[in-house]
């Protein structure tokens, strides 16, 4: 319905957190940890606005000790900077692009060509208008953020 919440102590998702198609609300937190399954599907209507400043200490779910390099009698936390989303030992599942576009590229290509896999097509989606393409449609240049 639009609502905006603020979860100031962050937003940890241990079990399961779904955001179905119809879902239209704000999320402001200063991170998200997820340990179980991050769920949006088609978010065009879903905000989150990672807010802070302050590095973040992550303590790994019981169940999930050794993300951070402990075992099951020593749970270690991880520092992880400001306003982190950390994926550990979970699933994030964000279908928010067309399937035509593509949305990650094999690491073995990355660095080997001074433009980014990314058909112009898909430009105005994940640039919002900010980039220049070569003369083969794809982007040479881009500021993904605003």
């Amino acid at each position: 319905d639009g609502s905006n919440f603020q979860i100031i102590g962050g937003l940890r998702v241990v079990g399961k957190l779904v955001f179905p198609t119809s879902s239209k609300l704000t999320i402001e937190t200063p991170f998200i940890f997820v340990e179980g399954i991050f769920q949006m599907q088609h978010p065009e209507n879903v905000h989150i606005v990672l807010t802070g400043s302050d590095n973040v200490e992550f303590l790994p779910h019981i169940h999930n000790m050794e993300a951070c390099g402990g075992d099951a009698t020593n749970q270690i936390p991880c520092s992880v900077g400001s306003k982190p989303i950390v994926v550990a030992g979970g699933h994030l599942d964000i279908d928010g692009a067309d399937l035509e576009c593509p949305t990650w590229e094999p690491l073995q290509k990355v660095g080997s060509t001074p433009e980014l896999p990314i058909l112009s097509e898909c430009m105005e989606l994940i640039t919002n208008g900010n980039a220049e393409s070569s003369e083969d449609g794809r982007i040479q240049s881009a500021h993904i953020y605003n």
